[in-house]
């Protein structure tokens, strides 16, 4: 009987913190310090990346929005660079776009995403980042938290692409 009760115990217990956050914050500190600890090493292997990159959307998952994720997500693609893993990019992208996905208005995210894209050279991805921003849905009035994370990822794009325009600018004018 005891045991009974302590189990009914645990189970309510566990239940309230679950309904406050507290355990989604633990799995995903968790997670992030797993892939931290990847991140970390000098010379990670593409599997390893590969499953850290897992463990980040997993901590993104639990604790969406969240910068440090971001953070953690740029610091193992600048690993996979580092250890000579030519995908680190295209590996980031994709867990961008998936981050992206789920909140679209996590600026974190976004602002990782397009300074990416900047790094790349890829303007017609950048255009497309602040299209995909400032799109409302038929029938909804604009969200001004919508509007503003719009009238950010366009600033930030442009400031991104100058550098690329003004290269640009400069061969076609040498021609």
């Amino acid at each position: 009987m005891k045991n009974f009760l302590l189990v009914i115990a645990a189970v309510c217990g566990l239940s309230l913190l679950a309904g406050c956050g507290l355990l989604k914050q633990k799995a995903a500190a968790y997670y992030l310090a797993k892939a931290h600890a990847v991140a970390q090493k000098q010379s990670a292997t593409e599997a390893e990346l590969v499953e850290a990159l897992a463990q980040v959307e997993r901590s993104y998952s639990y604790a969406s929005n969240s910068p440090a994720v971001v953070a953690t997500l740029e610091e193992l693609a600048s690993a996979a660079s580092k250890s000579g893993i030519a995908k680190g990019q295209e590996l980031q992208s994709a867990a961008l776009r998936n981050m992206l996905t789920r909140d679209p208005l996590d600026w974190s995210a976004r602002e990782s995403m397009i300074t990416l894209l900047a790094s790349r050279g890829d303007l017609n991805a950048l255009a497309d980042q602040v299209v995909a921003m400032g799109k409302i849905p038929a029938g909804h009035k604009p969200d001004p938290k919508q509007a503003y994370c719009a009238m950010l990822a366009q600033l930030a794009a442009t400031a991104s692409a100058l550098p690329w325009l003004e290269s640009e600018a400069y061969l076609n004018i040498n021609k």
